[in-house]
């Protein structure tokens, strides 16, 4: 923890990528708590936020600011093992469309 409250500069080079993931969540938290006081809770600003916490980190290319479009799993090394499998990736902007 003490690390993340460090400025770039003091942060050892093969620890900065998780060091910009942290502020990442910070700043995206920071920007949806602002957006609340002009959008309610939406699939926009889910999306908006969802961008922020992209920018400049290992995965930045992956879709920021999107739905994701294809079938993802949590644990085991294949959907037949895995430990969660949330809803297939056709069905989640319906599925987000209910949320809001």
């Amino acid at each position: 923890m003490g690390e993340a409250l460090l400025s770039e500069e003091h942060i050892l080079p093969e620890k900065r990528n998780d060091w910009h993931e942290v502020h990442n969540y910070v700043n995206a938290i920071n920007k949806a708590i602002a957006e609340l006081e002009q959008l309610p809770l939406s699939n926009r600003l889910l999306k908006q936020t969802h961008a922020v916490l992209m920018q400049g980190v290992r995965c930045e290319n992956e879709q920021p600011g999107e739905f994701r479009s294809s079938q993802n799993w949590i644990g085991g090394s294949s959907l037949t093992d895995a430990a969660f499998v949330p809803p297939h990736h056709e069905g989640v902007p319906h599925l987000m469309g209910d949320l809001e």
